[in-house]
């Protein structure tokens, strides 16, 4: 794959959920480029989900199709995908008193056999992902005795276990304290700086403006734009987008965003 060639491409794609007559997507053409952050901004219901579910193969096209790294997503299998991405969902429910350290390890599946234990490499890579967010203190705690915020860094920890090319994020921020933000944020960083794509989605532009090189703009199901942060980051393009007046202020290096 040449290394200028976009890593997830949407081609033409539409999607509705079973029990509604009317599309969720429709007709989203999206490139996401190799190595970068793209932050993916809009209203409650513009696809933003959606999309990151498509992009995992969680959900499949009604019409259109989505390539990954070159290859039609269609055609891998659910082991090559876990190997090559990662999602980390705003909330998934979790009926068993794993151990944080349990959990993390699940992200190893997609490396294993029906059956097979972890080996100790394994157990390794796991330890590295909980240290990373932050919560290897923590690796005997059960699952179901974690705060909200602890819980969204432990779906990351889960993530980072897969060792994934593109990690896909959804809303990874909105339990966060001030200080786990920024340990995410930095953590997230050092990501990119390794190489790894970064697909996220987030209400909340100082994270985005601290973090994305591309962004798109969605509302009902489209891609009103997409591009460089620094080319869309400006009052004109997020008031349509969020269809309320805003400003944005440029402050001590860091970009704000106000509405009127």
């Amino acid at each position: 794959m040449k290394m200028d060639a976009p890593l997830l491409r949407f081609e033409n794609v539409a999607f509705r959920y079973p029990e509604t007559s009317q599309d969720v997507l429709q007709g989203l053409t999206l490139e996401v480029p190799q190595g970068q952050v793209t932050a993916i901004l809009g209203p409650n219901g513009a696809g933003k989900t959606t999309l990151l579910r498509l992009a995992y193969g969680r959900y499949l096209p009604r019409r259109g199709r989505v390539w990954l790294e070159g290859r039609l997503l269609a055609e891998y299998s659910r082991q090559e995908i876990g190997r090559i991405v990662a999602l980390v969902p705003q909330r998934e429910a979790n009926p068993f008193a794993y151990s944080l350290l349990e959990y993390v390890l699940l992200g190893r599946a997609p490396y294993l056999l029906p059956l097979q234990m972890p080996a100790a490499s394994d157990v390794t890579i796991a330890w590295e992902a909980l240290e990373r967010v932050g919560l290897h203190h923590l690796a005997r705690r059960s699952v179901q005795a974690l705060s909200g915020g602890e819980y969204q860094l432990l779906l990351v920890a889960r993530a980072l276990a897969q060792q994934p090319r593109l990690l896909l994020l959804d809303e990874p921020t909105s339990h966060l304290d001030l200080a786990n933000k920024k340990h995410l944020i930095e953590c997230l960083r050092s990501l990119l700086a390794e190489g790894v794509t970064i697909l996220m989605t987030s209400h909340e532009p100082e994270v985005v403006a601290a973090l994305a090189q591309q962004v798109v703009l969605m509302r009902d199901g489209q891609v009103l734009h997409s591009g460089p942060l620094e080319t869309l980051w400006n009052a004109e393009t997020l008031s349509a987008t969020y269809n309320v007046p805003l400003r944005v202020w440029e402050f001590d290096g860091h970009r704000l965003v106000t509405w009127e």
